[in-house]
């Protein structure tokens, strides 16, 4: 059995949102006050999740104060009271965002932790915002292979459309909910768009084959549901729940022709989904992470 541990840190530190590429008026447009040259700051709250299985002998997952001393020497040390822009090397020409703040201290910390053990974090820039990032797929990973039924209780092999065209692949929590319900209508009215980008859509959920023909038909949704009754897929695709896993992770992956992940999307919010896979594919590349 596979146990999360946390640890909690905090840091403050200043930065400014600014491209050097960009004139002084397109900086100002897009990142608006976190573009003050004279910088701003922010009073970051930080928890750091291990996941993984408990040592028989020590009875631990990791030693807490081993995790409390890495993230003081890699992350507080680094970060506290100092300006990111101009004190932290990893800033120096990336953009001090709270998405790439997060990336970079995953990135400090994964190599000090066994690979047997999954990382996560979760980064509070205010009460009100927070980034996570965790261990799940990533942007140039292979989509995993599986096979499930669809709403009319035909079987989906995921190896018969790669190499076809690109997949939105997204998991939902539940069929029929207001949530899940906009969120599905948002791939519904834009539909003929991703077809005529030569994308698939797929939606996946704990429902039943039986339940997603209600929900399809009620919503005459045009695209594939899936019937992961056993979360096997949701598993597979290291989707985590939200509110401590008491709820079903929303999460989207935009798979391009190659069978590779071009972008990963985990939000709670049901409405974005749509949006930033539909913004993924217009990518030429066809390749962008885009974050929460």
């Amino acid at each position: 059995m596979k146990v999360k541990v946390s640890r909690k840190a905090h840091f403050n530190a200043a930065h400014r949102l600014y491209l050097p590429e960009w004139d002084d008026q397109k900086n100002s447009e897009v990142f608006g006050k976190c573009n003050n040259p004279n910088f701003h700051g922010h009073n970051y709250e930080l928890i750091v999740g291990v996941t993984g299985e408990i040592d028989p002998k020590t009875g631990m997952v990791i030693d807490m104060k081993d995790l409390k001393d890495l993230i003081k020497e890699e992350i507080e040390e680094a970060f506290d009271h100092k300006n990111l822009n101009v004190e932290v090397p990893e800033f120096k020409t990336l953009n001090p965002t709270a998405e790439n703040i997060a990336v970079v201290i995953w990135d400090k910390l994964r190599p000090h932790i066994p690979e047997d053990k999954e990382v996560e974090v979760i980064l509070y820039e205010t009460p009100r915002n927070l980034f996570r990032l965790a261990m799940g797929l990533k942007v140039g990973d292979k989509v995993p292979l599986f096979t499930l039924r669809d709403q009319d209780g035909q079987t989906f092999n995921i190896e018969d459309h790669l190499g076809k065209k690109s997949l939105v692949i997204f998991f939902y929590p539940k069929d029929n909910t207001p949530g899940c319900t906009k969120e599905a209508c948002s791939f519904r009215d834009r539909y003929e768009e991703f077809t005529e980008l030569g994308a698939e859509v797929i939606g996946i959920s704990a429902d039943s084959a039986k339940s997603h023909q209600k929900f399809a038909a009620k919503y005459r949704l045009p695209f594939t549901l899936l019937a992961d009754t056993d979360n096997k897929i949701r598993k597979l695709f290291k989707v985590e729940g939200n509110l401590f896993n008491l709820l079903p992770g929303r999460e989207t992956y935009v798979v391009n022709k190659k069978g590779e992940v071009a972008m990963v999307f985990n939000s709670v919010n049901a409405t974005q989904h749509m949006r930033k896979s539909l913004k993924a594919l217009q990518n030429k590349d066809n390749d962008a992470t885009i974050s929460p």
